[in-house]
């Protein structure tokens, strides 16, 4: 009981601190003139904090109704999606290696390397948004 307790505290407080970092590198961009990423980051850091208040209100309602936090539908979800998106992102990165040649320009090697991990993110995003609603007993990874 008490473990499930700091399990939520913890996401919620990381949540909020990852969404705080990315709002307070919006407003820095913002500053420096570069509106579009400074609109991208503000979105990204609310959404994220709201994802960390969310998931705490709706994980204290199940831990007080003595629920588990994760239980083994939601363990095989985090699995399928995972597996799809650890192949996917090799795709993504190797797409992204042969376009940086000619088509794509990168400023620097830490610009390439932010892309490369947004990518990630977002085909992580998308696959778990895919599999949440299949029946995981006839998906194949």
């Amino acid at each position: 009981m008490k473990d499930q307790k700091t399990k939520i505290w913890l996401m919620t407080i990381l949540g909020i601190a990852v969404g705080l970092g990315v709002l307070l590198t919006g407003v820095i961009s913002y500053q420096e003139g570069n509106p579009l990423m400074s609109a991208i980051a503000i979105i990204a850091g609310a959404g994220s904090i709201i994802w960390a208040i969310s998931y705490a209100r709706k994980s204290s309602r199940d831990e007080k109704k003595g629920l588990p936090l994760t239980d083994e539908r939601s363990n095989r979800v985090v699995m399928f999606a995972f597996g799809k998106a650890f192949v996917f992102s090799i795709w993504w990165l190797l797409v992204l290696g042969f376009l940086s040649e000619n088509t794509i320009q990168f400023r620097d090697v830490s610009q390439a390397t932010s892309t490369a991990i947004l990518g990630m993110v977002v085909i992580a995003g998308l696959c778990w948004l895919w599999y949440r609603n299949k029946d995981l007993d006839k998906a194949r990874i």
